[in-house]
């Protein structure tokens, strides 16, 4: 089974990542978010299972340690700038009284951000779901290879569709004890907690083997005659409810957000049936697609560092302040990619052809989801404060 790249989804994490800091530069006059999150958890999940996948039928095989190693180095390398310049800007940030910069580093380099209070992360509360991907990262190799690639057909569909839905039960569990599932610091909390989330995962591995079967030659899917009117609208439910929703709403946490989940995956559906759509391939989206983990992670830290330069009341100041933090983090990441991420990328690239024989299976020269997205798999926003804590970390100071 040959990777296919799909052009479209660059651009739609284009589109995203400009949503994303639109929102967290709001000041809280937009409540939401959670689409954005969703929509990115589905996309990684389609295209990890993708790679997977690829990988099993042409050997047979996974090689874990390529896998892991592969992600380590997609990841990791930014992730320690991020919190290298987070800590940097520490000192000059508006961060809650519990904030901890000791706490925020640790948790957000060994991946248990998403299991306390935001309050303690400081200015870097979005790095919770970098967590909760690597959490599916560490899980999903070998329960496809030892599992689910075992099924067949229709029970790998049943299997993924009744794991979903478990799931969905223990997030709505999870919301009614979330006042009582409390341990010192930690926190399981349906909003970030990894079993709480990896529902849109799973989703995401669900339409891959809906659609994309190799036995169809992955060709499953063709564009529709209403396919553009559909997206429209599907675009239209998704920014309102970004604009509208409280994600400490205990309608969505309560079980609304099976129907955003619903919406992010119809998304996903008509933008792999039109894998070079004319708008979502223009070169400026795709750009910024390519570049989004980076201006993802490194665009709070810039955030909450600006915030030194607000003046309280003054609008002119506000704009001014907010275009100066689109640039640097757009222009940070660009660096980034270019300097950091590129490099390790190739590095990965150069250890593919070099390799010898993995610990597990043969040696396969296939194209990781880093490679085949050159962008991020990981772009969500990110929360702020205890259970006041939990809010989207907008900022909320210096406006009226």
């Amino acid at each position: 089974m040959k990777l296919k790249y799909i052009e479209s989804f660059d651009g739609l994490r284009g589109v995203a990542i400009i949503m994303l800091m639109v929102f967290h530069g709001s000041y809280g006059y937009l409540k939401g978010g959670i689409p954005r999150v969703d929509l990115f958890f589905v996309m990684s999940g389609f295209l990890i299972t993708y790679v997977l996948y690829s990988e099993y039928q042409k050997t047979g095989n996974i090689s874990f340690r390529n896998f892991y190693l592969n992600r380590a180095l997609r990841i990791i390398p930014a992730l320690i700038v991020c919190v290298v310049l987070a800590n940097l800007v520490w000192s000059v940030s508006p961060v809650p009284e519990l904030a901890d910069r000791t706490i925020a580093s640790l948790a957000s380099l060994f991946f248990f951000a998403n299991m306390m209070p935001a309050a303690y992360l400081g200015n870097i509360p979005h790095l919770w779901s970098v967590s909760v991907e690597e959490h599916f990262y560490l899980i999903w190799p070998a329960l496809t290879f030892f599992l689910i690639f075992k099924l067949k057909g229709r029970a790998r569909i049943i299997f993924l569709f009744v794991t979903i839905v478990l799931l969905e039960v223990f997030r709505v569990v999870a919301y009614h004890h979330s006042d009582t599932w409390r341990w010192g610091i930690f926190w399981i909390y349906p909003y970030a907690f990894t079993l709480c989330r990896i529902d849109c995962l799973f989703t995401g591995a669900l339409i891959f083997f809906a659609f994309y079967r190799a036995e169809f030659n992955y060709a499953n899917l063709r564009p529709l005659r209403y396919d553009n009117f559909y997206l429209v609208v599907l675009a239209c439910i998704f920014v309102i409810s970004g604009v509208v929703i409280n994600f400490e709403d205990g309608s969505w946490l309560g079980g609304g957000f099976v129907l955003t989940n619903i919406v992010c995956a119809l998304i996903v559906i008509i933008v792999l049936r039109n894998p070079t759509h004319p708008f979502l391939t223009h070169r400026w989206l795709k750009w910024l697609g390519v570049r989004s983990y980076g201006i993802f992670l490194y665009h709070m830290p810039i955030f909450y560092g600006m915030e030194y330069f607000r003046l309280k009341h003054d609008y002119v100041n506000l704009v001014i302040v907010t275009i100066i933090r689109f640039a640097l983090s757009i222009g940070f990441a660009a660096l980034s990619y270019q300097y950091l991420e590129l490099p390790f990328l190739k590095l990965k690239n150069r250890r593919k052809k070099g390799q010898v024989v993995p610990p597990i299976g043969k040696p396969f020269e296939q194209v990781d989801s880093g490679s085949l997205m050159p962008g991020s798999l990981i772009l969500r926003p990110g929360f702020q404060t205890n259970r006041s804590a939990a809010r989207p970390s907008s900022f909320t100071s210096h406006v009226d």
